[in-house]
């Protein structure tokens, strides 16, 4: 009898879901097991608690008021790509351009609470060379003055105008691309080189890379451009204003010498920080090459010698396999002469298994290996720091590997496959000559915990995210991945995990009512780990108008727009501030609204 009940009402279900659809638009998925925050049922006193303050009752849901959290935070606003102002451009708002006392003044302000995007600027340049730095870097051909050259740009945002962006702290901005591409100035002009770039307004730092085949005799530019308006941007290398750092290339001189010949190999500086190339590059030939590697704005302060933090990198073709790079740190400017590639010996095939279980009953784990040399052995014995060596293979069905390395001693990343059961892990191997290996790899931890409301009620079908915590960059162990579940009706959830300090988010059900919640610096390491409860409260209610520039209306309203807010974590006394860390985010409707819960600051 209950069986057949349950199928009648399962029946009239989804008959109603068949005629609902059938007539009337979809709107999402009904909440399930999630509670919602409603002040009819529940009082707002019972999410008093002493982190916040006393929530009321507004519009049938408690919170904690409406309007700008107290805390600094910048928003970042992703214009979707069919939108007609900036498709595909990020903006970033300071927490000045949502205060009444500025949004007033502000050009980019509408009626409160309405905000308008910054302005777009058009920038059209050219990478241009005299005839003379063309001679100097020793092109074939002769080129006139101001001839324009084909370039990749990359703009790279620095930060805003006010104290609240901090792009290297944490603030998801990509670089900007583009290309050049033949134009004419006029109608009857000759067709010129000229790059084009639609950015928001602010502060980037430009680079300028030559394509094929102008990168084997020109460098890349890279210089801090301020966009307030439509720019142009026109850069000629050699100009007084704008040099080669050594016209006569005494200082820019390199001699390498490799007894297996150079034919194909390639010489070229590197900014040790970024790894970005800041010399032009060379291909040599012959056992021993002069090569001159020229640079723009690559001196030290004051000195025609380069700067401290660039290296010098000899790379063999890319099609060798089992061949090391020679990375050399030029010090004092000094190192270019002479850089010999020592003689090698023969690479050693490396075969293993990554299994489980005892020897002769292995269970193999799919999963990806990165070796990563540490110093490299000489056929006299001797080990070699300068020679590096890195490659990555992935094991068979069965947890096998081969691959070929010069002999040396390496770091291994392990990388079991998601689902396996198994962490990121690093391992040693001293490499003499062919050799077999099995590694095992370590278990995950399992991580439990329970994610409430302030008035203890559990909170059910809330995503949990642990994300690897930016403050844990120096650490020595392999970064951990990203993990996510949900709670259960109870409240409670399990992850499994890399060992390692994570960033934790508690992303409540969709249209409860509640807000995002984010514990930071959660330091996991025991098999069995057990997170103390996680408490969400009513949010504050941060809402807002979104719409593009215009200097005469209000603007039309920006449709489907990603709209996230960044705040940082308090920071321990003396310290860096540390990341911003995302704290909410919602989607603008079709009028350019959104309204996104926010709970207390990261901690």
């Amino acid at each position: 009898m209950i069986g057949r009940r349950a199928a009648s009402h399962a029946a009239v279900v989804l008959l109603g879901l068949s005629v609902g659809i059938a007539c009337d638009p979809i709107e999402g998925t009904p909440l399930v097991r999630a509670p919602v925050n409603a002040c009819p049922e529940h009082a707002c006193e019972l999410y008093a608690s002493a982190e916040r303050s006393r929530p009321s009752c507004n519009g049938g849901r408690c919170d904690v008021g409406r309007g700008l959290p107290t805390y600094p935070f910048t928003v970042v606003v992703n214009v979707p790509d069919t939108s007609f102002y900036a498709p595909g451009r990020t903006f970033l708002l300071p927490k000045s351009d949502f205060e009444p006392a500025s949004a007033t003044a502000s050009p980019r302000a509408c009626a409160p609470p309405c905000i308008q995007l910054p302005p777009l600027a058009l920038t059209e340049g050219k990478y241009r060379v005299t005839s003379k730095a063309a001679a100097d870097v020793g092109f074939p051909l002769v080129l006139d003055d101001g001839t324009s050259l084909p370039v990749r740009v990359t703009d790279i945002r620095l930060e805003g105008d006010g104290a609240d962006f901090a792009i290297d702290g944490g603030l998801p901005v990509d670089p900007l691309f583009a290309k050049s591409r033949r134009l004419r100035q006029s109608r009857e002009g000759p067709f010129e080189v000229f790059h084009q770039n639609v950015v928001p307004v602010g502060r980037y730092l430009r680079v300028l890379d030559p394509e094929p085949p102008y990168d084997a005799y020109f460098p890349p530019v890279a210089r801090e451009i301020a966009v307030a308006e439509p720019l142009a941007d026109d850069f000629v290398l050699g100009a007084a204003e704008t040099p080669l750092d050594d016209e006569s290339g005494d200082t820019r001189r390199t001699l390498v010498r490799r007894t297996g010949g150079l034919a194909g190999w390639r010489v070229w500086l590197e900014d040790t920080r970024t790894s970005r190339r800041v010399s032009s590059i060379r291909t040599l030939s012959g056992t021993e090459a002069e090569a001159r590697l020229d640079t723009f704005r690559q001196n030290a302060q004051g000195a025609s010698a380069l700067r401290d933090g660039i290296r010098v990198v000899v790379a063999p073709p890319a099609s060798w396999l089992g061949v090391p790079e020679l990375r050399s740190e030029l010090i004092g400017g000094q190192g270019l002469r002479p850089l010999v590639y020592p003689a090698l010996p023969e690479p050693a095939t490396v075969r293993g298994i990554l299994a489980t279980g005892a020897q002769g009953d292995l269970t193999g784990v799919p999963a990806t290996l990165t070796f990563t040399s540490d110093a490299l052995r000489l056929p006299d014995g001797t080990t070699q720091q300068l020679l590096v060596y890195k490659t990555s293979v992935s094991t068979d069905a069965s947890g096998g590997f081969t691959t070929v390395l010069p002999p040396g001693n390496y770091d291994i990343l392990i990388d079991p496959a998601e689902g396996t059961g198994f962490a990121r892990s690093r391992e040693r191997l001293d490499v003499t000559g062919s050799l077999a290996k099995t590694f095992t790899p370590k278990p995950r931890i399992v991580a439990t915990g329970r994610a409430v409301l302030t008035d203890e009620r559990p909170l059910g079908a809330a995503e949990i995210f642990a994300m690897p915590s930016r403050f844990d960059a120096s650490s020595p162990e392999p970064r951990p991945r990203p993990a996510r579940t949900l709670t259960a009706p109870d409240g409670t959830f399990t992850l499994e995990l890399d060992p390692g300090m994570y960033d934790l988010f508690v992303d409540p059900q969709a249209g409860t009512g509640y807000p995002r919640v984010v514990l930071t610096r959660k330091v996991l390491t025991a098999s069995l780990e057990t997170i103390a409860d996680i408490r969400v409260p009513p949010p504050t209610r941060f809402s807002f108008t979104l719409r593009d520039f215009n200097l005469t209306l209000s603007g039309n309203p920006i449709v489907r727009a990603i709209v996230r807010v960044f705040a940082a974590p308090q920071a321990d006394p003396g310290a860096r501030p540390p990341p911003a860390i995302e704290v909410g985010r919602a989607m603008t409707n079709e009028k350019g609204e959104c309204e996104i819960l926010l709970a207390q600051q990261p901690r």
